[in-house]
């Protein structure tokens, strides 16, 4: 077995993304490309962050046989092939390193084993990780709002629906610690999305009653308004409609 592997020292996405659409990254093939299987290893966006901030994945050079795609959080390591029959491999980070919705997937590793143009890789999940439970409500109108019977505020009805949340959420913690053997205070994060800024609460002192429980007492919370979808102009995004469709779907 052949082994060509290709690296690729970090360019901002957007430069990049635009050179791979125009075609101007050149990267040089064995001569007998049949006898060579053909790796990619580099650190650059695939999730979209921004309209151009981000590398296409049907941008890639289609005589590669497989990409292992780093700086991504969510763990994606069984290989996917894409439409232009490369396949991805996306390990993820081992532990969580930020409360991205994407570092509650389950983490893993895996073990390559590559025979001339062929391969397989053998996921192996990790027992030993921090639990991290991530949710998001979105709160009603107000005037769905059930405050007049119980005698409470906007405010004090979403704390209420707040703290059963994350009662079951830290509940659903415990039982991933049992089952993985960890006995590491868990990580939890639950983004609420308001209509009205009389449903916020002090989210910091809200942590505080749950010192103790979990991890991140104090950034466990997340208010986060709900805004109204902004129109992009066409000249702002790719001129590549079928890369944008394959992005909204992965």
């Amino acid at each position: 077995t052949k082994l060509a592997l290709y690296g690729l020292s970090h360019i901002k996405d957007e430069r990049l993304g635009r050179l791979f659409l125009d075609k101007k990254v050149k990267m040089l093939a064995p001569d007998d490309d049949k006898d060579w299987f053909n790796l990619l290893v580099w650190h650059q966006n695939r999730a979209t962050r921004g309209v151009k901030n981000f590398i296409p994945d049907d941008t890639l050079p289609k005589f590669l046989d497989l990409v292992i795609w780093g700086h991504e959080h969510d763990c994606r390591i069984e290989p996917e092939m894409k439409t232009n029959g490369v396949y991805i491999s996306q390990p993820g980070s081992s532990v969580a390193t930020s409360l991205a919705a994407g570092e509650a997937i389950p983490k893993k590793i895996g073990i390559l084993k590559i025979h001339k143009k062929s391969f397989i890789m053998t996921p192996i999940e990790l027992k030993t990780v921090r639990p991290y439970i991530f949710d998001e409500v979105v709160l009603k109108e107000l005037n769905e709002m059930d405050t007049e019977d119980n005698g409470l505020t906007y405010s004090e009805t979403t704390v209420e629906l707040v703290k059963n949340k994350i009662n079951n959420m830290i509940q659903e913690a415990k039982q991933l610690g049992r089952t993985q053997k960890v006995t590491q205070k868990p990580l939890i994060r639950l983004n609420v999305k308001y209509r009205d800024e009389r449903q916020l609460f002090n989210t910091i002192r809200f942590g505080q009653t749950y010192v103790g429980q979990v991890a991140n007492p104090e950034d466990m919370v997340k208010c986060q308004p709900i805004k109204n979808p902004v129109r992009q102009n066409k000249s702002d995004v790719y001129d590549m409609p079928d890369i944008i469709a394959d992005r909204v779907e992965d």
